[in-house]
């Protein structure tokens, strides 16, 4: 245990240290692998049946043609993590969404995931004060984390998460340059 949370440290300084969000996920694919997760996706989730969620994507580390079937399907709105991590703040393996409870549809996404080399994840949802809510899910073929390595795990995507929502763009309150108030709220604050 000792040597997981050496290499915590150490994915959280490198993480911290990146200048930009390639670099950042650069990291964090880095320190995935070394639990055998390949496939990542960071993303907020907007409002059910919002036909736009794409914009939320902080992070696209899943395989191509996963990614391109998952659109073109709309397997979003229909996505059982999905609708999992908008009702719960912790963090689960997808295969401890109860089967008995999942609609055709939603077996369907889970099935092609497996199709596409994401037979099991990890998700980590994230619930932001004024915001909805978002996820870090890493998956892959076949997961063989020990329980006891599941905070490290989720103790990364959180800080990814934290990472990459927090270089913002010039201009919307993220960046290092503050954003400048309104004639309204100049007028409000005298």
């Amino acid at each position: 245990m000792e040597n997981e949370i050496i290499d915590l440290v150490a994915a959280i300084s490198k993480i911290d240290t990146a200048r930009s969000a390639e670099a950042i996920l650069q990291e964090f694919r880095s320190a995935m692998a070394r639990y055998g997760l390949r496939n990542f996706l960071i993303t907020g989730l907007p409002v059910p049946h919002d036909a736009d969620w794409q914009r939320e994507i902080l992070g696209d580390g899943w395989p191509v043609d996963w990614y391109n079937r998952y659109v073109s399907e709309d397997h979003f709105q229909h996505d059982p993590c999905v609708a999992q991590c908008r009702h719960s703040p912790q963090p689960f393996l997808w295969r401890e969404l109860p089967a008995a409870r999942l609609s055709k549809r939603s077996r369907l996404v889970m099935d092609e995931a497996a199709e596409f080399g994401m037979k099991d994840g990890i998700c980590v949802p994230i619930h932001v004060p004024l915001a909805g809510p978002s996820v870090v899910t890493v998956a892959s073929d076949r997961i063989e984390v020990p329980t006891s390595t599941l905070p490290f795990i989720e103790t990364l995507c959180v800080h990814t998460f934290r990472s990459l929502a927090g270089l913002g763009t010039p201009g919307d309150g993220g960046g290092d340059e503050p954003t400048p108030l309104t004639a309204r709220e100049r007028e409000l604050l005298e």
